[in-house]
Order: structure tokens, then C-alpha cells, then sequence
């Protein structure tokens, strides 16, 4: 996870410096110029259409609801990315439960276009770690990426991934 965080930076970072230098090394006639100011108006819209970045404390809630047996897959369906299947939710609460995972959000910073990156300590199996679980903004929402869902279920045990993530 940190590679791909660590290559956007890297992408981010050379796509201003080009966009810097093309505009450094161009006359008013050049039109490179003007697509890069439209190509930045564009990505600032996307970011000011996005939901207000949500507090640690408020995506521990979301997490911990999404994992808790006691709330029925229905309500937690629309806290992962594209309004995740009952299969993917049920193997995602049993897996939790039966790992005794815990776990607690502790930092969120913006991670690509669309994407939160969240730091999060946790426990499986009594062994302690640290995870990045990533949220992506959809239909107005902040919701935990499929892919990392099930990338996690594969990780723990490759047996419990559901069909949905293949």
C-alpha cells in the first residue's frame, strides 16, 4: 500500500513540475499552457465536489459499525464502494469476529482524486499491527474501498474471499 501511495506522489510531483516547466518555457501563443490552467481548474472542481474529509473519530465509527455482527449487512451495504453484496459484508463481519480483530482510525489524509488513506492500529489474532485502510468518496459518501476489503479478506485467509471480488 505504501508503494502505490508512494508512486501518486511521485506521478503528482512530476506532473506539476512538467506543467511548471511547460509554462516556464512558454510565450503567450502557446497553447500547452492554457490546457494545463484548464487540466488544474478541472482537478480543483473535482476535489471541491467531494464530501467533507471525515475526522478519524467519525471513520472509526463507520469501520466499527461495518464490522459489527449486530447491524444487519442491509444498513452496512452502503459503507463500501458500490453498495457491496451481503456475501462480501458477511465474510468481512465473520472474519473479523472470528480473528478477534480490532481496530481504532487514528489519522486520514487525502490520497488521490477521490481516495482518503486512513491509519489505523489494530489486533488480529492478539498480534498487533498497523493498516491503511482506504475510503473512496461515492453518491455524496465517504465508504471503505472494495478492493481493500476484499485484498483484506484475501490477506487473512485467501479461502474467504467471495466471488464478487474476483
Amino acid at each position: 500500500m505504501k508503494f502505490r501511495k508512494t508512486s501518486r506522489i511521485l506521478i503528482a510531483g512530476m506532473a506539476i513540475m512538467t506543467a511548471l516547466s511547460i509554462t516556464a518555457c512558454s510565450d503567450d501563443s502557446n497553447k500547452p499552457a492554457a490546457k494545463s490552467t484548464s487540466t488544474t481548474t478541472a482537478v480543483a472542481t473535482r476535489a471541491a465536489n467531494l464530501p467533507p474529509q471525515p475526522t478519524p473519530e467519525e471513520l472509526n465509527a463507520q469501520f466499527q459499525t461495518a464490522i459489527d455482527p449486530n447491524v444487519p449487512a442491509a444498513e452496512k451495504a452502503d459503507m463500501i464502494q458500490g453498495g457491496a453484496d451481503e456475501a462480501l459484508i458477511t465474510k468481512f463481519v465473520d472474519l473479523a469476529k472470528s480473528t478477534g480483530a480490532t481496530l481504532s482510525i487514528t489519522k486520514v489524509e487525502p490520497y488521490g482524486m477521490d481516495e482518503l488513506l486512513a491509519t489505523a492500529s489494530f489486533s488480529i489474532n492478539g498480534q498487533p499491527g498497523e493498516l491503511q485502510p482506504v475510503f473512496v468518496a461515492e453518491n455524496g459518501k465517504w465508504k471503505l474501498k472494495k478492493q481493500w476489503v476484499c485484498d483484506s479478506l484475501g490477506a487473512i485467509d485467501p479461502n474467504s474471499v467471495p466471488a464478487s471480488c474476483k
